[in-house]
Order: structure tokens, then C-alpha cells, then sequence
């Protein structure tokens, strides 16, 4: 087994726990992930003094149960979405505009 993808450290230690650090599945969305890790979501810090590190973000937003759930509810809701789709299919042609996890699965890398 081989290991070809290097792992992008934290910018800083703060941002352990963040919801945009990268590290969750809504973060494929560029608009949901840090400026710092090469998404689109500008970060504001906090300095103090000439310090070089800053203290804090104030972009900082935890990870919680309830944002779990709300993730959960969308998967469920692209699943029966999904469900519906392949319905409409075995009646007719239907068409998607993103493959569809069974696709996507046996595609060739």
C-alpha cells in the first residue's frame, strides 16, 4: 500500500475543532473551507502587538452536534433524491447532472 498524497498541516493550533479546516465532507465545498487550506472563505485574525502567530480567528466556528445533524438531513434528503432518480430510470431514461455514487464508485481514477 502506498501513501502519494502529503497531508497539509494546520496553518495554526486554533484551528483544531474549526467546521472549516478542511477535515469534514461539507469542506469539498470551496466555499466552506478556509482561505488557509485553498478555499474561497477569507479569514480575519487577531494579532496583538507585533506578534507574528496570531491569538485567535475570528472566522473561528466549532463543530457541533447540531451541525452534525443538519449534514446528516442533507445526505439523507441526496440519498432519496437519488433514490427517486434511479425510479424515474427503470421507467425511462432520466438524466442527472452529477454521477451518482454507484457510478462514481466503479469509475476508472
Amino acid at each position: 500500500m502506498s501513501c502519494p498524497n502529503k497531508v497539509k498541516p494546520f496553518p495554526y493550533e486554533f484551528c483544531e475543532g474549526c467546521m472549516l479546516n478542511g477535515c469534514y465532507p461539507w469542506n469539498r465545498n470551496p466555499l466552506l473551507l478556509c482561505s488557509l487550506l485553498g478555499g474561497l472563505l477569507p479569514i480575519m485574525q487577531m494579532k496583538q502587538g507585533s506578534e507574528e502567530i496570531p491569538r485567535e480567528c475570528l472566522n473561528y466556528k466549532p463543530v457541533t452536534d447540531e451541525f452534525w445533524l443538519g449534514h446528516l438531513a442533507d445526505l439523507k434528503d441526496e440519498a432519496k433524491s437519488n433514490e427517486d432518480l434511479r425510479m424515474r430510470a427503470m421507467r425511462g431514461e432520466a438524466y442527472s447532472s452529477e454521477i451518482l455514487p454507484a457510478e462514481a464508485a466503479n469509475q476508472d481514477p
